[in-house]
């Protein structure tokens, strides 16, 4: 928490100084005056007093990686940002960590292994089908498992974008102001941990056609709307 948001707490907590709350007139009107006097040197207003993200901490939740020969992390940055966190990878302990505030940290981990583990059923189930047993003829097993991968994986990150994009417009202009704040606070709270980190970039491979449209047909019947709570 940088110094700002400490001096917009300091300043909170003395204006909770009145008498319904047990102080004496006298401490009250001390507290407001000295509140005044630091709302006046740091140019703090009303409206930031009412930000609701005000002494959240953002934190970070580590959930264990996917290890696998298939690339499955394409859509980890569009989840990421449907829930305004950062993320990174240890690749020596193969974790995946979200970075942001408690709550929506902990929804990207759930959703990564609720993601993850409808894959390998997916998986499991295309493999036992005839499309799979047709295809094994004519190509590699691991270029047949990777197409169906790459298109489960890249049909899940489109519905999220679309879900992110879906989210944006219904925001009134408040809102928007406000979520952008915590965005923000997100960012700048990650930056702040100095962490020499990478982002995914997107792959260039080929993709067996017909593997990876199987993968896009799984993708399609995945939902991630149910359990989801926004907070505004």
């Amino acid at each position: 928490m940088d110094n700002k948001e400490k001096i917009k707490l300091k300043i909170r907590a003395l204006l909770a100084k009145t008498t319904d709350n047990g102080a004496t007139e006298a401490e009250m009107m001390e507290a407001m005056a000295k509140a005044s006097e630091l709302m006046q040197k740091y140019y703090i207003d009303s409206n930031d007093l009412n930000d609701p993200f005000l002494g959240e901490r953002c934190v970070f939740q580590k959930t264990a990686l996917l290890s696998s020969q298939y690339d499955t992390k394409i859509f980890i940055p569009h989840l990421a940002k449907l829930f305004d966190c950062e993320y990174f990878f240890n690749r020596y302990t193969k974790e995946l960590t979200f970075f942001g505030f408690e709550n929506d940290a902990e929804l990207c981990v759930y959703f990564y292994k609720t993601v993850i583990n409808t894959l390998l059923k997916e998986v499991s189930v295309f493999e036992s089908s005839r499309e799979f047993q047709y295809q094994k003829r004519y190509s590699a097993t691991k270029t047949i498992k990777n197409s169906f991968i790459k298109g489960f994986v890249f049909r899940v990150a489109q519905k999220l974008n679309d879900m992110f994009k879906s989210r944006q417009a219904e925001r009134t202009k408040e809102r928007g102001l406000v979520l952008r704040e915590k965005s923000k606070k997100v960012k700048d709270a990650f930056a702040d941990e100095n962490l020499n980190v990478q982002t995914i970039r997107q792959p260039k491979v080929t993709v067996e056609k017909r593997s990876f449209e199987a993968g896009q047909e799984a993708g399609d019947n995945f939902s991630i709307v149910q359990g989801i709570h926004f907070r505004y």
